[in-house]
């Protein structure tokens, strides 16, 4: 195996060798400290080359979670996940509609409305604890899964060979790596999914209200090439300018 060369001469990646994980892909060199040491590496360039191995190594690894050897309810978990997302930001607008609604039928001494409103409340609120519970459960469903198929492949790998008993003959803190694989592949597994979730859930959840405050607030004007440029979305603002420009 050859030794890693300096970032200037081969890029940001270390160099390839025909290492073969899961699916068939190429995987990089194993970490500087694992090969003779290389007096051209800086301290600072091993530990980014380390770092880039081990992130490609479990990337490779990882994402045969949802490869048609993986398994079988990856996909169907993942794409329930975002869509009860997308459901519970779509609640989440539903109820500061009816909150927007009701006082206005408040302000106005509507009996009719408030009671009314009052009826659509419950469904909206049993509906966005239901789709809390439900997205909650995608989650931790893909969250156990991938790290029980992810544990099974590392232990699939660490058993063969008898790496395990290896172990005993050579230096190293490798103590009770049982545990240490255990503890790993829960991080791994659980931050992941937790992290990707919660910026979806952000995203839509800014997009869908930027779009709200844009489309019931005032224009937006922006001046390009010294020409002013109105973006007003709300038919209405767009009827008070109209009227104001008129009586100037």
């Amino acid at each position: 195996m050859q030794k890693p060369v300096r970032k200037s001469e081969q890029g940001t990646t270390p160099p390839i060798v025909k290492i073969t994980g899961e699916n068939g892909d190429e995987v990089v060199p194993p970490p500087p400290e694992l090969l003779e040491p290389d007096p051209e590496l800086t301290a600072e360039e091993a530990e980014q080359a380390r770092r880039d191995y081990l992130l490609t190594r479990f990337w490779i690894s990882a994402r045969g979670f949802w490869s048609r050897k993986g398994d079988r309810l990856a996909w169907p978990f993942s794409l329930g996940l975002v869509v009860l997302i997308v459901l519970t930001v779509g609640f989440q607008y539903g109820i500061n509609v009816w909150n927007r609604a009701i006082f206005d039928a408040i302000e106005k001494r509507d009996a009719t409305t408030v009671l009314h409103l009052t009826a659509v409340f419950f469904p909206l609120a049993i509906g966005s604890i239901v789709l809390g519970v439900a997205q909650v459960f995608a989650r931790m469903g893909i969250q156990r899964r991938w790290r029980a198929w992810l544990t099974s492949s590392v232990l699939t790998r660490w058993l063969a060979n008898g790496r395990y008993y290896q172990l005993n003959l050579v230096g190293g803190d490798h103590k009770n790596p049982e545990y240490r694989i255990a503890e790993d592949l829960r991080i791994a597994t659980d931050s992941p999914v937790d992290f990707l979730a919660g910026v979806t859930s952000a995203l839509l959840s800014a997009a869908t209200f930027i779009v709200v405050l844009w489309t019931i607030g005032g224009a937006l004007t922006v001046t390009l090439g010294g020409s002013a440029v109105n973006s007003c979305r709300s038919p209405r603002t767009r009827t008070r300018l109209r009227r104001i420009s008129a009586t100037r």
